[in-house]
């Protein structure tokens, strides 16, 4: 799929998923966001993160794909 990076923003009042590709830089919208699991995308690409297990799939023309992270970062 060419994705480097998945940037989550999650505050109270700011929500954001930048994601980093073979196009450039470009931010999706958040969809769903639950305790556990952040939907985020549109129709040309959805990213669904499971928080708990860092499980990350994407989905795009109705493919879907399993990500692996090689690296995780949390700041505060």
């Amino acid at each position: 799929m060419g994705i480097k990076t998945i940037e989550l923003y999650v505050r109270s009042i700011d929500k954001r998923v930048i994601i980093t590709d073979k196009d450039g830089i470009r931010e999706i919208n958040p969809i769903y966001l639950s305790d556990n699991i952040l939907e985020a995308g549109g129709s040309e690409l959805k990213i669904l993160i499971n928080l708990e297990t860092a499980k990350v799939q994407a989905m795009t023309n109705d493919l879907f794909f399993t990500l692996s992270c090689g690296k995780q970062e949390f700041e505060m």
